[in-house]
């Protein structure tokens, strides 16, 4: 356990006996919080949540490698949780942001939440652009052409995007 509330991810049988087939914690030195996990076909695990850890593990090329303040992040862990992260990214602005669901389709992550900064990530031609609310809400676009990065993209709405690096 790195920090004061560390995550943990478990993979069990589909009928839920026998031993654990894997487990790990994951997190910073700094609170985190998950609020969602999903698999794919293949078996890697994608998480979505919140940190205030800036030294939650992110992975070399990553959308934003450092924290700005409580950031959403997305983390992508292989089907066996051992060895290196697959990839790993903050995903912020400078004041809150929370990441509350993943999804993943044809490659792409999906990535939900919602953010009080006024300098969350986006981009032009997209349906809300500036901030309007206490805490607006963000859907964010990660894809990639490889199995081991993903190049970003994020937006508001399905209209335009913006590619900075790697998730």
């Amino acid at each position: 356990m790195a920090g004061t509330n560390d995550g943990f991810v478990s993979k069990l049988k589909s009928d839920l006996s026998g031993p654990l087939q894997a487990s790990t914690y994951i997190g910073g030195p700094n609170g985190s919080s998950y609020s969602k996990a999903i698999t794919c076909s293949g078996g890697e695990v994608y998480i979505a949540g919140y940190t205030t850890s800036a030294n939650y593990p992110t992975t070399p090329g990553a959308y934003q490698l450092n924290l700005k303040s409580q950031d959403a992040f997305v983390t992508r862990l292989n089907s066996t949780l051992s060895g290196p992260l697959v990839a790993s990214t903050y995903l912020g602005g400078s004041s809150s942001e929370y990441g509350t669901a993943v999804a993943v389709r044809e490659g792409n992550v999906y990535v939900a939440g919602y953010s009080n900064s006024t300098d969350y990530p986006v981009t032009s031609g997209v349906y809300q652009g500036t901030k309007a609310g206490v805490n607006d809400a963000f859907v964010a676009e990660l894809t990639g052409p490889s199995s081991s990065h993903l190049t970003t993209t994020q937006r508001f709405c399905p209209t335009s995007r913006l590619t900075r690096g790697h998730l």
